[in-house]
């Protein structure tokens, strides 16, 4: 995925409302000729991953913090990555950042926006950080935030059930075996069958946030990476529960 070029000039920490980028800005700081409009339209994945932005600038705030604490940037800086992050949250929030296709992706989205905020500062951002376990962090917050709605959801289901259930005990219905009526059955036996199924993916959803509640960040893109970084100081920050065991990969 392709990165803004380090050396080009950054806009001042003054920066006013967020700007419109050419449709092929992503691209163009790196190649002389400009990327034809209908492959930066199949390129861009801004459409639906836009969905993650609030886990990207919560996990980059996160990232930023451990940078300082690792001793790779200041806690000033740091300070500033943070609360750069926060004003591009609030300016999506009110509706003034609104990014397009000529961002590319959400992540390139926030740190372009985060550069035009903090110039050379907001492109520390992207120090230690692979972009393949930041889409990967990213998701995994999103899935988590996800998977506890839907548990919530069906919690509320159930209770739906049971109180119908509670009002019809002496309701018959038939019973269907084979598509074929049998005996009758109480409509409460029916609609408490349908409680346990629900149960069961309630249970099932709670087992899957052990694998999803766990950081990639350090895979890099498939071999680690070099800096010396404290990725415990991250996920405290996230409440994830551990490290990948192996590389992470796309």
């Amino acid at each position: 995925m392709p990165q803004p070029n380090p050396s080009a000039a950054s806009p001042s920490p003054e920066s006013g409302p967020p700007s419109q980028a050419p449709l092929t800005q992503a691209w163009s700081q790196r190649f002389e000729s400009a990327l034809h409009p209908a492959i930066a339209r199949f390129n861009a994945s801004i459409g639906f991953d836009i969905a993650l932005i609030e886990y990207d600038i919560t996990g980059s705030q996160a990232h930023a913090q451990m940078l300082a604490h690792s001793g790779i940037i200041t806690k000033a800086e740091a300070e500033q990555l943070v609360q750069g992050l926060e004003q591009v949250r609030q300016e999506y929030r009110a509706g003034q950042l609104q990014p397009t296709v000529a961002d590319e992706d959400v992540h390139f989205a926030v740190e372009h926006r985060l550069t035009e905020l903090l110039g050379d500062t907001g492109k520390k951002l992207h120090t230690a950080r692979s972009r393949n376990d930041q889409v990967g962090t990213d998701i995994r917050l999103y899935l988590r935030d996800r998977v506890g709605q839907i548990r919530q959801q069906l919690r509320g289901f159930q209770a739906v059930l049971i109180e119908l259930a509670e009002h019809h005990v002496e309701t018959l219905i038939p019973g269907y075996t084979h598509l074929q009526r049998a005996q009758p059955v109480s409509l409460a036996h029916h609609l408490l069958a349908y409680v346990a199924m629900a149960e069961r993916d309630h249970e099932r959803l709670g087992d899957s946030l052990k694998r999803i509640n766990c950081s990639p960040l350090g895979a890099g893109p498939w071999r680690g990476r070099r800096s010396r970084l404290t990725g415990s100081s991250a996920r405290r920050c996230w409440a994830l529960s551990g490290s990948m065991a192996i590389a992470w990969m796309r």
